[in-house]
């Protein structure tokens, strides 16, 4: 070695930075897509509350119609004497001085 000559010194190495910024923007995307599809407000919720909003719209239609029917109904059996009549023969009920006569099927064993 001469008395001039520096010891050797490594070079310095090149740290190779980790592209952070990449993987922030890669999972930032996945966990918006996560939110997006799957989330509170996420379309997978979305479309199964739309299917429930939809049956309970026919559920309320059906039971619009059988209130519609029931209130026809109510209104024929207070006001309209042949249908009174006609209700009371079926349970059984006959007016002052009638004979109720049931017919029994002695066949059917």
């Amino acid at each position: 070695m001469s008395s001039g000559s520096f010891p050797h010194r490594p070079e310095p190495q090149v740290k190779r930075k980790l592209p952070i910024g990449r993987w922030v923007a890669v999972v930032s995307f996945l966990f918006i897509a996560y939110a997006w599809t799957f989330g509170p407000y996420g379309i997978v919720r979305q479309s199964r509350t739309a299917h429930d909003l939809d049956l309970l719209r026919a559920r309320n239609d059906s039971l619009a119609e059988r209130i519609h029917i029931l209130t026809d109904s109510l209104a024929l059996l207070t006001k309209d004497s042949a249908t009174i009549s006609d209700q009371a023969r079926r349970q059984g009920l006959v007016l002052p001085g009638e004979i109720s006569v049931r017919f029994v099927d002695t066949t059917s064993r």
